[in-house]
């Protein structure tokens, strides 16, 4: 799946010249947390979000810090903050250079640019332009969507149960291959492994729920050794 399959097309933008308090409204009335700020060419010049307002000095929010950390703080920081808190444009606030992704961007890279730089919107951009725009709901509503269709009820060779588990086992980096053993019966998993902790445990047995063809999953995963003989 990729950022063209779930993103929103019709985007509403603000202009870098736009006063914060227009911008302040915009995302109020559009009940969104951000907008990509647009030149007068059309290009994404940057991101204005509800984070960029919460320290103002209209309000009290301003950051204060005491003298003695003022005084080493570093300048241009302090600069930034003072303009951020105090400026009247757009283009005072808002985050720039903009993170965004394109409408070819795989939709675990979308997760992982929202997730590592804490944001919860991201512009799609295509030769230059703002095609659309990809929220951490539209991921939610990816997913909840995929989870709404229940998957057909095979039929499955135990055997291909079995190496299909175990081929899922081995990829886990952390999980020694000598520490697991799998069987299966008629659908029926029988599942031995010795871990290290109970998150392990859990791993393992939703490895085995989620291989197509388990009807039942007899669980013997436990944290210790494995006993000699399994």
């Amino acid at each position: 799946m990729q950022a063209a399959d779930i993103m929103t097309r019709d985007v509403i933008t603000v202009a870098p010249d736009d006063s914060v308090r227009d911008a302040a409204l915009m995302l109020l009335k559009n009940r969104i947390s951000a907008m990509p700020v647009l030149d007068s060419q059309g290009r994404l010049v940057g991101v204005v979000s509800e984070g960029d307002l919460l320290r103002r000095a209209e309000i009290g929010t301003e950051e204060r810090r005491p003298w003695w950390r003022e005084a080493f703080a570093d300048k241009e920081r302090l600069a930034r903050d003072y303009i951020r808190a105090h400026g009247r444009k757009v283009s005072d606030i808002m985050t720039s250079p903009a993170i965004f992704a394109t409408p070819e961007t795989e939709l675990a890279a979308i997760a992982s640019l929202l997730e590592q730089n804490g944001i919860k919107r991201l512009p799609i951009v295509e030769k230059g332009r703002l095609v659309g725009l990809l929220s951490r709901a539209d991921v939610l509503r990816a997913f909840a969507e995929c989870s709404n269709v229940m998957p057909a009820i095979q039929t499955i060779a135990d055997e291909q149960i079995r190496s299909r588990l175990d081929a899922e086992l081995r990829s886990l980096r952390w999980l020694s291959p000598g520490k697991f053993s799998v069987a299966v019966e008629h659908g029926v998993v029988e599942l031995w492994a010795a871990v290290d902790s109970e998150a392990e445990c859990q791993a393992l047995v939703i490895a085995a729920e989620t291989t197509p063809g388990v009807t039942a999953i007899n669980n013997h995963v436990f944290v210790g050794p494995m006993p000699s003989g399994v």
